[in-house]
């Protein structure tokens, strides 16, 4: 019996602690502004570019120059759209580029110089505003990316960027699509990698300039409701608080459902612990019944209870004597 409620306790201990430890998980991943890539923590946009820039190198099994690829991304980042293109620096610098919502205008300069260079195009969609924040301002469309890498090893990662700028023209970049709610004046703002933020007025609706590259978006003042991203081919976004709301259903359930089955474990043990005190007592009036009956006699002065004599005949030598 010990050994049996002992057994019934540390299974009510061991989901006790696997109902505790889930919970304590989902709180970490809600509360935490992090993203991990297995056991990689992103910390910050920088961090991102470094990823994506090696996820997009990935997508050159048979690379052509001028072939724009697609590059997947980490599943727990979905909704990142992700392209690379290569090009011969000599070409990109007479003839330019267009490439998605980017027009490379003819005169673009990388430095350092390099033979072949990756240009890595980023559209952050529902992620935007988890790398990028612009105080008292809102987007109405996802962060674009643009950066310039060398191609000369294409399995290399964690590489720095090229410094691209426009000697001729400027750099443009079409946010087709975009809404701007009544009465909000829209803005151009421009994340450089050092982490400066530059705002600019739109001179043409929907189009952003630059002369380097980058992180665009177009953004509108928080005081007006802001519209979702909504680029040609961005996925709809994912609002956080929804993740959160999510999360905590989760989490609640969980917890429900370890409570519901800690009281039906102790339902369990507990009826199994009545059967077994009833079993017992069962079994002893049955043996009290089924036992043999006492004949009374006198004893002395009183009546009592005697069980029967039984007595092993001796066994004689000579039957002869009896």
């Amino acid at each position: 019996m010990k050994s049996i409620w002992g057994f019934l306790k540390l299974r009510t201990l061991i989901l006790f602690t696997v109902v505790l430890s889930f919970i304590s998980e989902v709180h970490a991943r809600i509360t935490s502004n992090d993203v991990y890539e297995g056991q990689q923590l992103i910390r910050s946009s920088r961090h991102l570019d470094s990823l994506l820039q090696g996820h997009a190198y990935k997508a050159f099994i048979h690379p052509h120059t001028g072939v724009i690829y697609g590059a997947s991304v980490p599943s727990n980042m979905t909704g990142i759209e992700l392209r690379v293109v290569r090009l011969r620096s000599g070409s990109m610098r007479v003839r330019g580029l267009g490439y998605r919502e980017f027009s490379i205008p003819r005169g673009v300069i990388e430095t350092p110089y390099v033979k072949r260079l990756a240009l890595v195009y980023q559209n952050l969609s529902n992620w935007s505003s988890y790398y990028y924040d612009v105080p008292g301002y809102s987007f109405i469309t996802p962060v674009l990316g643009l950066l310039g890498y060398n191609a000369l090893n294409l399995s290399a990662t964690n590489l720095p960027e090229l410094s691209l700028r426009a000697s001729m023209k400027p750099i443009s970049i079409n946010f087709s699509g975009m809404i701007v709610p009544r009465g909000a004046q829209a803005k151009c703002v421009q994340f450089h990698l050092n982490g400066s933020i530059e705002l600019s007025d739109m001179v043409l609706p929907n189009v952003c300039y630059t002369s380097t590259q980058g992180h665009f978006a177009v953004i509108i003042e928080s005081k007006t409701p802001s519209l979702s991203p909504s680029p040609e081919s961005s996925p709809q976004p994912i609002h956080k608080k929804k993740d959160h709301l999510r999360a905590w259903k989760i989490a609640v359930g969980s917890v429900v459902a370890g409570v519901a089955g800690l009281g039906l474990l102790g339902l369990i043990a507990y009826v199994f612990l009545r059967y077994r005190k009833r079993s017992n007592l069962v079994n002893m009036e049955k043996q009290a019944i089924e036992g043999e009956n006492l004949r009374i006699e006198e004893v002395g002065n009183m009546r009592a209870p005697v069980a029967a004599e039984i007595r092993t005949r001796p066994a004689l030598e000579n039957e002869d004597f009896q």
